[in-house]
């Protein structure tokens, strides 16, 4: 397998340890490792990997030894773009649960696109991921954060331009254009609670879609409000809504 690129599957693996001599510099892809593989002697191998999935109890990848977390060795990855982290909640979801995300300085240093999923970290977190400086697109899946208020923090998001939230609690979003100033697409699935999108989504000048599947009809009122100031502005805003509520 000296020539392997690409490397997925269907459900978590365990990567067996490789012997003296062999190399990864090919790999690119390496999608649905478990969080034991994440050790420092695999990405110190994959030197060039570009797209990298984790699945599995995720707070493993933050078990302290001796000073440092398996999650450090994340930052080997030199050309890593895009990072994908799936936590399976088992029986005990509470127990999985993630207490807190490493810091900013610990993730890949060009990551370009991070998913989570199943996560269950506060709202509050947010604010490790908007110091990602070259993050543009952001993808929050099946509760990967929880919680009923989320108020964004000033000075980062300096460069998202996809933000796509699925499956949540939230119930009040605070946000201003200067939280996004690049966003250009939105999109919104099962926010369910969501009382009202942020009217302050107007005044991204780059903002240009809005998609929203099964979310309130106040949310879906306050997206044509968004829509409508938009347009006052000279600025075409696609907006998708389903169902219509109308």
């Amino acid at each position: 397998m000296v020539h392997l690129r690409h490397l997925e599957t269907n459900a978590s693996i365990i990567l067996c340890k490789a012997g003296g001599g062999g190399n990864g510099e090919k790999i690119q892809t390496l999608l649905n490792i478990s969080p034991q593989s994440c050790t420092d002697d695999l990405f110190e191998r994959v030197i060039n990997l570009k797209k990298l999935g984790i699945r599995g109890q995720l707070t493993m990848l933050l078990d302290d030894k001796g000073g440092s977390t398996p999650f450090d060795n994340l930052g080997k990855l030199q050309q890593l773009e895009k990072l994908k982290l799936l936590n399976d909640l088992h029986i005990h979801p509470e127990e999985a649960k993630l207490p807190s995300l490493p810091p900013s300085h610990k993730f890949p240093p060009k990551l370009i696109s991070l998913t989570l999923s199943y996560t269950l970290l506060g709202w509050e977190q947010m604010y490790v991921l908007g110091t990602l400086h070259n993050l543009r697109v952001l993808k929050l899946k099946n509760n990967a954060f929880t919680g009923e208020r989320w108020e964004a923090a000033d000075g980062g998001f300096q460069q998202l331009e996809v933000l796509q939230i699925e499956y949540t609690d939230l119930v009040f979003w605070e946000a201003s254009s200067h939280h996004f100033p690049k966003l250009q697409h939105l999109r919104l699935r099962n926010c369910e609670e969501l009382k009202a999108l942020p009217f302050g989504l107007a005044d991204i000048p780059s903002l240009q879609v809005i998609d929203l599947h099964r979310i309130t009809k106040l949310a879906a009122s306050s997206a044509r409000e968004i829509q409508q100031e938009t347009a006052t502005k000279g600025r075409r805003l696609e907006l998708s809504i389903f169902p219509s509520y109308e």
